[in-house]
């Protein structure tokens, strides 16, 4: 991850003194941080998705597209769940994070097969209570 967050500065075109203020670090914590000498807090790796638009998937796992869609709503639950207290959302949060490109393939098809065999009805009623 640390490389990645490295790639993330580099890509953004930033020194590491201005990368670290936009964070609320310092410069030295910036350098420790894409030397390996020091991992980035949990705090650090969401100030760093949050600040620039990084996909936390991509930063945590490698896996995906560096920049999030600008989706803020996605980005506001997130953020509500990593930092509450609900351990079983956390749990499945992390557990999409490792998902391959074909997991969520997988995924897709499975809850496509789900909602091919409800009547349209039963697929209204599901669409009603969500919005609620």
């Amino acid at each position: 991850m640390n490389q990645r967050i490295k790639e993330v500065r580099r890509s953004l075109g930033l020194s590491q003194e201005e990368f670290g203020r936009r964070l609320g670090i310092t410069k030295s914590a910036v350098s420790r941080i894409e030397s390996s000498s020091n991992g980035a807090s949990g705090q650090t790796v969401k100030s760093i998705c949050r600040e620039f638009n990084i996909d936390y998937g991509w930063l945590t796992t490698g896996q995906g597209e560096m920049f999030a869609e600008n989706d803020d709503q996605v980005t506001k639950l997130v953020d509500t769940v990593l930092a509450g207290e609900n351990e079983f959302a956390r749990a499945i949060f992390r557990g999409f994070a490792q998902f391959s490109a074909e997991d969520w393939q997988q995924l897709h098809s499975l809850i496509k097969k789900f909602l091919d065999g409800m009547k349209p009805d039963e697929v209204n009623t599901l669409s009603a209570s969500n919005e609620e």
